[in-house]
C-alpha cells in the first residue's frame, strides 16, 4: 500500500500534465513544421552513467572496458562499441551497447531488439528504459516511445529526461508548444542546469512570439553550456536570428561567429553566417561558409541553395546554375 501511495504524486502530475498521451492528437501544424526548421540539437541517447548503472551486476575489472565502450560511442565508432559490447554476452549491458550502435548505424530494427533485451535482463533500471524509448522516438513509434518516458517518470520521478524528451515530442512532432514548455519546465524542476531544456524553452516562445522571453532563454542556455565547458551553439544561433530582427545584423553576425567558433563542425552554424554574410552582401565571405557547409554535410540541399542567390549577385550565372541545379536533386531526393 505504501508503495502504490508513493506513486500516486507521480502519477498525479502525469495525468496533469500529459493529457494527450493517447492516441489521436493531430500532427504537425505550422508553428511545427516552423519549429523543425530552426537549428535544435538532435533527440540522441543518454549514455551518462551507464556504466555505474550497471556495474553492480558486471563482473570484477568490467569497469575499464565499459568505459571504454562510451569513449567509442562518444567518437562515434559504432562497429567498434559492438566489438566491445561482445565482451559482455547475455548481459543487459552488452544488449543496450549494442543496441545503441545499431541504431546509430540505421539498423533500427536490430537496435530495438537488442535495446528491448537490454530491457527485459535490467528489469528495473530505468536508463535501460529511457534509452530504448527515445529508440521507438527515433523510430517514430509513438505509444512504445510514451510508455517507456511514463515507466521513467513513475520509477524514477526525480529524473529530468523523460521530461525533457516529451517535451521534444510535443514540441517538435505536434502542434503543442505550451504543453512542450510545461514538460520542458518540469525538466527544469529535477535539474536547474538543463541547458537544453532552457534553451527549447527559448525555441518555443520565439514561435510564439515572445522573443524578449525567447532572448532571455538563449541567452541562459548559453551561459549554463558556457558553465559546464559543453559544445552547445544552438542558443547562440537563436541570439543571432533575434538580434537580426532588432539590432541588426552586425550584432546578429557576432552571435553567429561565436557560435561557428564554438562548434566548426555544426552545419546550421555554418548556413546562418553564410546566409547574414549574404545579407550584408560579403558575398566571398557567404561563398565561403556556404562551400564549408558543403564539405561537412555534401547531401545537404539547403546551402547550395543560398551559393545560387550569391553567384547570381555576383553575376556568375552558370555556376549559379549548376548550384540550383544540385539544390533541386538533393532536395528531390530528401523527399522520397
Amino acid at each position: 500500500m505504501k508503495a502504490v501511495l508513493g506513486l500516486l504524486p507521480a502519477l498525479v502530475l502525469i495525468c496533469g500534465l500529459l493529457p494527450c498521451l493517447v492516441a489521436g492528437q493531430s500532427m504537425a501544424g505550422m508553428e511545427a513544421r516552423r519549429r523543425q526548421a530552426l537549428p535544435a540539437d538532435k533527440v540522441d541517447f543518454v549514455i551518462e552513467g551507464v556504466c555505474s548503472a550497471f556495474e553492480p551486476s558486471l563482473p570484477p575489472g568490467s569497469t575499464e572496458i565499459c568505459k571504454e565502450l562510451e569513449k567509442a560511442f562518444e567518437d562515434n565508432s559504432p562497429d567498434r562499441v559492438k566489438r566491445l559490447a561482445e565482451q559482455f554476452p547475455g548481459s543487459g549491458l552488452g544488449h543496450l551497447w549494442h543496441g545503441l550502435a545499431d541504431v546509430k548505424q540505421g539498423n533500427t530494427t536490430s537496435g530495438l531488439k537488442h535495446l528491448e533485451a537490454a530491457v527485459e535482463f535490467a528489469g528495473e533500471l530505468p536508463l535501460a528504459h529511457l534509452n530504448l524509448g527515445v529508440a521507438y522516438y527515433l523510430a517514430r513509434q509513438t505509444e512504445p516511445f510514451k510508455a517507456q518516458m511514463r515507466w521513467v517518470m513513475v520509477h524514477q520521478p526525480e529524473n529530468p529526461w523523460p521530461y525533457h524528451y516529451l517535451g521534444r515530442f510535443y514540441s517538435d512532432e505536434l502542434e503543442d508548444l505550451k504543453l512542450g514548455t510545461k514538460l520542458f519546465q518540469e525538466a527544469l524542476k529535477r535539474n536547474p542546469q538543463d541547458y537544453r531544456s532552457t534553451f527549447h524553452i527559448g525555441l518555443n516562445h520565439e514561435l510564439e512570439g515572445d522573443l524578449a522571453e525567447a532572448e532571455a532563454r538563449y541567452e541562459a542556455a548559453a551561459e549554463e553550456a558556457d558553465r559546464k565547458k559543453t559544445i552547445f551553439a544552438f542558443p547562440l544561433l537563436g541570439q543571432a536570428r533575434i538580434s537580426s530582427r532588432h539590432q541588426g545584423l552586425p550584432e546578429a553576425t557576432r552571435f553567429a561567429q561565436k557560435a561557428v567558433s564554438l562548434d566548426p563542425r555544426l552545419v546550421d552554424g555554418r548556413l546562418t553566417l553564410g546566409n547574414l554574410y549574404l545579407q550584408s552582401g560579403e558575398l566571398e565571405k557567404a561563398i565561403a561558409e556556404l562551400k564549408t557547409a558543403i564539405d561537412l554535410d555534401p547531401n545537404h540541399p539547403t546551402p547550395h541553395y543560398m551559393l545560387s542567390r550569391a553567384y547570381r549577385k555576383m553575376e556568375r550565372f552558370s555556376e549559379a546554375q549548376k548550384e540550383e541545379e544540385t539544390f533541386s536533386r538533393l532536395k528531390a531526393m530528401r523527399e522520397k
